[in-house]
């Protein structure tokens, strides 16, 4: 408050800022004094620190008893037999409380002196130090390893104790538990008594015990530390020794930073170098301790011991914020490297983080996270035969669980029947090797594994891995488990087979473009498609929406690699197709409206037209009926009536019927369906009215009243009218229509001769397309079979025998019915044996062969048709068989009839399966020959970099794949047919199958290809355009370079203006410099994905074989090669094949286009290389060119703002406003400050240059204050100026209005006799007398004034003009004031006349009255 106090009465503020600060760093020293005090305090003991860190404390006979028992027992193992210490402990010796020499029984009689030593050796030891670890395990029996960095032994699970406990009298009264009879367990005289009588602690259950409890703490810290680098890996950490880089805390907080997603504080040693222990605590700490302090002065690692309980405090405090229960784990336990308590923190941590948030189907609330995973194994593995799961130790010994569960997930990757055999160490290894590549890292070994009791938490922390490395189902949402994996993938391929066919089909409806001419059809065909729209996509997007969601619940399977996805069962292929479909509706939409808008009108003109038609009908039956009228009355003698009626009717029926002509070809153009109807309607019409026409003129040239030269003309115009009409209106098509119908009047040349000039160019020319010819089938021969067609008759035909003619059988030893027996038995001998033939025939395995077969069999059907005629012999001979013998030429004629028929109808079952199987067999060689065409020109293209034209090669795979569009259908229609055959149980089942395998492998083979050629492409693409980007960057860096270099060099000659305008120019070519970085970043990532195509060019011969990359797969019987296998290339003489040897180590030539030759490419890396240095050489020249400019600016600058002060007066700095003068020195500084800066790495100045400036503006400095105060001086002058000049002026006012007022009285003239009036003159006039006096005064005054101010400055410019405005005043004073005078002394003397005048002639008038 003091030092506050002060602070607050000190003046200026600067000096209480520095005492504050002062004061604050006192403070901090004396703050982390008090710490490092207190610290060495605590290391000494006189505090616990269990009770400073985490709150707890123990009562006095709790602590006595523990450091009781720890300290006997690292006496007790100090005196063990063959004992040596840690290698990695060695520094931390301990200094014997005895010689080893001396019997165990004298340290019963030590002194009271070295009790109270020992005592304080207890008190500094209160807590178990890791040396007691070391010394617990070895034993008579075993050797400690001397290599071991690790711990060689912690205290057993049973020898967990707890301060509140009494061990002594729990030994004594209860039979002993495991790990009870142990020294630490025993009460202090039976510890003794073993010491006496057998001297040693150890008995060799202990041992036993001990044993177990080493090996379990081993596999434990194994797998645990595993399991922590396999977290810490993220964050690049690593943990060698668990115990020992977990002491300080970091790699604790990391890991709990990597399993959270949080982040924790950190303490930091930001005092690591100062030595904070001073010597006297150095010496007291010598004396009183026997273990050398880990963490006293020397400080190896830079991190004080306080740091690290602080930092595994952190971690603690984190893991209780989380509701972790911690038991009787406390910092120091893991700062001293506690390994029981070690294990058991980290046991904790995985128990939270991974095992807690296993979700089983079935569990209870009330499971544990243990449970719920035994659950988990158990629900996995059900249903495996000698396989369960009922803890996690000795049913895990044998690996078949492990395998089962692997299994359950992964069948493909596990082989129960071998694991059923396999030793227990195979299983285990099997099953680990397979679990690493599903991404479960190997935390357990084989050997940690297969024995009696496997260690419990090791294979909990390896099972919980693998359930959090497998699929499982959400929980609370949809998954799909192990077992219904195949019936889901069944499921979903079902789906999108079925839906791929509809989109297929309705994709092929959608292309159509054939629509019918009838309204009424095209309606209903948009109706159809509308309905289609709207009734059938919605549920077939709900299909799709279905199948994509199916895919998510799937797609975990697939990316675990239980699914293999085959090419066409994306969602992005579904959608593609599905995109191909609603292009192909909207399409057919676009085309199909305008279609019906169009027929629609169409329909509306054919309305028109019926209609006018029958409008045009009942006009020419009035004016028939009005013709008939009138013809009766010129019959009867009589005058026409409806002569102009008539007239009328036909004016109106020809417009309506040149209205329908005009549509009517209309209707023509449009191809409308009912076009010749209405055309002949039109016609028909047409015929009547001309029929009419030609009546009238009969009728009305008979009349005598109507021969006048009015109806003449009336005829004569409607006949032009109608002709003139048809012929100029109608097409040839519609002419031709009309013409079949007209009389022959009207068929005249004069009609028909306009009509064909026009019908000529109206045809539409009719196109025929050209087929190109089919392969010879000779070379088809050639290809399938090798052989020429000489060979081909070398084939086994049938042997064709006609039957004998009856003629054959005729003998003179023989009746006719005889003979007709012998007749009819040899038809049906040779009918039996021919059935046997067909029966036997084959049917080739080649065209060749089906086509010789087929050639063959025609002859064969051709004899069995003909032997009909025999059988029709055998009939006649029939009737000539008598009694006896006709029963049985009956039955023979019979049965001979039905072998003929079954005969015939096997023959053209065979035709036909024979005319079949040749369009099948010729179609599938035509394709395989294609398919072996692709195939050599695939294999046999050049993808090296001799052939850089890849727009070529684009075409080569464009073309390549719409040849393969086109082909697929054609193979697919071939495949249908072989299938459509082998449905119908075709004969020839063989070679059908034959050619199906053979063209699927072909087609296999053919798309594996094309995969080559699209990656090769990509990486061709890749290639060329990466070496022509950096063949562009390199020439534009190049011109830039050059054109920095040219356009920005100067120097101190070069203009002001233009150097401003570059370097503007300059920051603009910065930015582009700067965004061109990205460019060549760019560039060098990319050189690093850019493969080798030199290796593909036969003339660059390997000097050394270099690894490939498969990308696809290849099988032959000398090698087997998989998709995305490294393999080596050993020579590339041949540029189709290259010789290659597998991962196994086989060799044999493989086609080169199965392979790429991976990155690195050294010439791609060089060049990126060179690329990135000549950009930074770019950009070093530009910042040169630029620093250059800048310099240059600046000194033009400083130069220019030299030059102005130096012209600088004070008439000009008079002119300036009052803040602008500092302004012009500030300016003048921060532009040599400018120049200063900008010229530090100028190439232009020099440092000696900068001194030369810096002189100039120092004097430019001096002289400008010189003229401030100049400036000042004469603005002191000038406002005295102004001051009396505004003064005298004003007098001069003042003086030029008295003068006004006094000229105004002597104009005014004087009254005669008005001596009051004169009276008043006088009084103003004196007045103004004394206004004058006081100006006169004033003058005085203002003129000694002026006159010091003379004799002050007599060189001020204004000294002049105030003379003279001052000389003119007074000047003016002395005339005004002097006329002044002499009016007033006027007036007076005109007064006193005045008076005496009226005075005298009053006594005049008294005297004359």
């Amino acid at each position: 408050m003091i030092a506050a106090a002060f602070l607050v009465l000190l003046r200026p503020y600067s000096i209480q800022c520095a005492l504050f600060l002062l004061l604050l760093l006192l403070g901090t020293i004396a703050t982390i004094l008090f710490f490092c005090c207190w610290h060495r305090r605590l290391q000494k003991g006189r505090h616990p620190i269990k009770s400073v860190f985490s709150g707890r404390s123990r009562s006095r006979d709790a602590v006595m008893r523990t450091h009781h028992f720890r300290s006997e027992v690292i006496y007790l193992a100090r005196n063990f037999k063959g004992f040596r210490s840690s290698p990695r402990h060695a520094r931390r010796r301990v200094t014997p409380r005895l010689e080893e020499t001396q019997p165990i029984v004298e340290a019963h009689h030590l002194s009271e002196q070295e009790t109270s030593v020992r005592k304080r050796k207890i008190k500094k030891s209160s807590r178990v130090q890791p040396d007691f670890y070391h010394s617990v395990q070895v034993t008579p029996t075993r050797k400690p390893s001397s290599g071991n960095a690790s711990y060689r032994c912690s205290m057993s699970s049973s020898a967990d104790f707890s301060d509140e406990e009494d061990f002594s009298q729990r030994s004594g009264t209860v039979s002993p538990a495991p790990g009870d009879t142990l020294p630490w367990n025993l009460p202090k005289h039976e510890r003794s008594k073993r010491k006496i009588h057998g001297g040693s602690v150890l008995d060799p259950a202990e041992r036993a015990v001990l044993r177990i409890a080493d090996e379990r703490d081993k596999v434990q810290k194994k797998t645990f530390t595993k399991w922590i680098n396999q977290h810490l890996m993220k964050v690049r950490k690593h943990v060698n020794d668990l115990y020992e880089d977990l002491r300080d805390g970091h790699n604790l907080i990391s890991l709990l930073e990597v399993l959270s997603g949080d982040t924790l504080p950190r303490e930091r040693d930001f005092l690591k170098t100062l030595r904070l222990v001073s010597s006297t605590d150095a010496c007291a700490n010598e004396q009183h301790e026997d273990l050398e302090d880990e963490d006293k002065g020397p400080r190896e690692k830079g991190r004080m011991r306080f740091h690290r309980l602080q930092n595994v405090q952190i971690a603690l405090d984190y893991l209780k914020k989380r509701q972790v229960k911690l038991v009787n784990i406390r910092n120091d336990d893991i700062t001293d490297g506690n390994p029981k308590l070690t294990l058991g923190l980290i046991w904790t941590i995985i128990l939270h983080f991974q095992i807690s948030d296993i979700h089983v189907t079935g569990e209870s609330e009330d499971m544990s996270a243990k449970e719920r995973l035994l659950l988990w194994s158990q629900q996995t593995t059900e249903g495996y035969a000698g396989i369960h799961c009922e803890n996690f130790t000795t049913c895990w010994r044998d690996g078949r669980l492990f395998n089962a569960i692997i299994h359950k997930y992964r069948p493909d990757l596990i082989d129960m029947s071998t694991v059923a055999v396999q030793s227990n160490l195979a299983n285990l290894e099997h099953a680990f090797f397979v679990a690493e590549k599903l991404g479960v890292a190997r935390l357990l070994d084989p050997e940690d594994v297969d024995v009696s009791s496997p260690d419990e938490k090791s294979v909990i922390t390896y099972v919980s891995s693998l359930y959090d490395a497998f699929p499982k189902v959400p929980e609370g949402g949809e998954g799909i488990s192990a077992n219904d994996v195949e019936v889901k993938w069944v499921e979903y391929q079902n789906m999108v087979n079925y839906l791929m066919q509809w989109i297929r089909h309705h994709v092929t409806i959608m292309s159509d473009r054939t629509f019918p001419n009838n309204p009424v059809e095209l309606k209903a065909l948009y109706n159809q498609y509308l309905q289609f729209k709207e009734t059938e996509i919605p549920p077939k997007e709900t299909d799709k929406s279905k199948i994509k969601h199916l895919y998510k619940l799937l797609e975990v399977w697939i990316e675990f690699g239980r699914i293999k996805l085959s090419q066409g069962y994306h969602p992005n292929d579904i959608e593609k197709e599905w995109g191909k479909l609603i292009i192909a509706m909207l399409e057919r939409e676009k085309t199909l409206r305008p279609e019906v808008e169009r027929l629609e009108m169409l329909q509306q003109i054919a309305n028109r037209i019926q209609r006018d038609s029958r409008s045009c009908e009942d006009k020419l039956i009035l004016a028939r009926n009005a013709l008939q009228s009138d013809t009766k009355r010129l019959e009867s003698g009589l005058q026409f009536q409806h002569e102009a009626e008539i007239a009328g009717y036909l004016l109106e029926s020809e417009n309506l019927l040149r209205q329908q002509v005009i549509d009517a070809q209309i209707l023509i153009d449009g191809k409308y369906y009912q076009a010749d109807q209405l055309v002949q309607r039109v016609a028909k019409l047409r015929d009547e009215l001309m029929a009419i026409r030609t009546e009238c003129s009969s009728v009305y040239n008979k009349g005598h009243a109507l021969t006048t030269e009015q109806t003449k003309l009336m005829i004569s115009g409607i006949t032009e009218s109608l002709n003139s009409g048809f012929t100029t209106n109608l097409t040839p098509e519609l002419n031709a229509a009309m013409t079949q119908g007209l009389t022959p009047t009207l068929t005249s040349s004069s009609l028909t001769s306009g009509l064909s000039s026009g019908l000529t160019s109206r045809l539409t020319p009719t196109i025929t397309p050209t087929y190109p010819p089919g392969i010879p089938p000779r070379l088809i021969q050639s290809y399938v079979t090798g052989v020429d067609s000489g060979a081909l008759q070398t084939l086994k035909l049938m042997q064709i025998r006609k039957p004998l003619m009856k003629s054959a059988f005729v003998d003179q030893n023989l009746t006719e019915e005889e003979v007709n027996m012998k007749f009819v038995q040899d038809l049906l001998s040779w009918v039996e044996e021919m059935q046997v033939q067909l029966d036997r025939a084959e049917w080739g395995s080649d065209l060749p062969s089906v086509e010789s077969h087929l050639e063959n069999h025609k002859n064969v059907h051709k004899a069995i048709e003909e032997f009909e005629s025999s059988l029709k012999e055998a009939k006649i001979s029939e009737i000539q068989m008598t009694a006896p013998l006709k029963l049985s030429y009956t039955e023979k004629l019979h049965k001979l009839e039905s072998q003929y028929s079954k005969l015939l109808n096997t023959s053209r079952n065979q035709e036909r399966h024979l005319d079949t199987l040749h369009n099948f067999v010729s179609r599938a060689t035509r394709e395989l020959i294609w398919l072996n065409e692709k195939e050599e020109e695939e294999v046999a293209y050049d993808w090296s970099e001799r052939n850089p034209n890849i727009a070529r090669k684009k075409e080569y795979h464009a073309e390549l794949m719409r040849e393969l569009d086109e082909k697929e259908e054609v193979i697919k229609s071939v495949q249908e047919i072989a299938e459509q055959l082998l449905l119908e149980n075709h004969p020839a089942r063989l070679t059908i199958e034959a050619y199906r395998a053979a063209m699927q492998t072909q087609w296999s083979w053919i798309l594996q290809l094309c995969h080559c050629v699209e990656q090769h492409l990509r990486e061709n693409a890749a290639y060329f355009e990466f070496f022509s980007d950096a063949k562009e960057a390199m020439e534009y860096l190049k011109n830039l370079k050059d054109t920095i270099y040219r356009k920005y060099s100067c120097d101190r000659s070069s203009s002001l203006h233009r150097l401003e305008d570059l370097v503007q120019e300059s920051m603009e070519e910065k930015e582009q410099l700067l965004q061109y970085k990205s460019t060549v970043a760019g560039l060098v990532g990319r050189a690093k994905a850019i493969i080798q195509l030199k290796p593909r060019n036969p003339d660059c011969v390997l000097k050394t074989s270099i690894p490939i990359k498969a990308i696809c797969d290849y099988r032959q019987i000398e090698i087997t090669i998989y998709k995305d296998d490294e393999c080596v290339l050993a020579n590339n003489s041949h540029r189709a094949k290259w010789k290659v040897i597998s991962p196994s180590g086989n060799e044999a030539m493989v086609p080169s286009v199965c392979f790429t030759v991976p990155p690195p490419n050294k010439e791609a890396i060089d060049t990126a290389n060179r690329i990135e240095q000549q950009f930074q050489n770019v950009l070093a020249l530009w910042h040169e060119s630029h620093v250059n400019m800048k310099s240059v600016v600046s000194w033009h600058y400083l130069t220019n703002e030299i030059e102005a002060v130096r012209a600088g007066n004070v008439a000009s700095i008079k002119t300036m406003l009052p803040g602008e003068h500092q302004q012009v020195l500030s300016n003048l500084q921060s532009r040599f400050d400018d120049f200063v800066e900008d010229s530090q790495e100028s190439k232009i100045f020099t440092s000696s240059d900068t001194a030369q400036l810096e002189r100039e503006v120092n004097v430019c400095k001096q002289y400008y204050q010189e003229l401030l105060k100049s400036a000042e001086r004469e603005e002191q002058e000038e406002s005295i100026y102004n001051l009396y000049i505004s003064e005298v002026r004003n007098i001069r006012l003042r003086l030029e209005s008295c003068e006004e007022r006094l000229i105004r009285q002597i104009r005014t003239p004087m009254e005669r006799d008005d001596v009051h009036e004169n009276v008043l003159r006088i009084s103003e006039q004196e007045k103004l007398k004394k206004e004058l006096d006081r100006l006169k005064d004033d003058l005085g005054i203002i003129t000694d004034k002026c006159e010091e101010f003379f004799s002050q400055a007599a060189g001020s410019p204004s000294v002049p003009t105030l003379r003279s405005e001052l000389n003119v005043v007074i000047q003016n004073m002395n005339q005004v004031y002097s006329m002044s005078s002499i009016f007033i002394d006027k007036l007076k003397n005109y007064n006193l006349v005045l008076t005496n005048t009226q005075t005298a002639e009053s006594l005049v008038k008294q005297y004359e009255n």
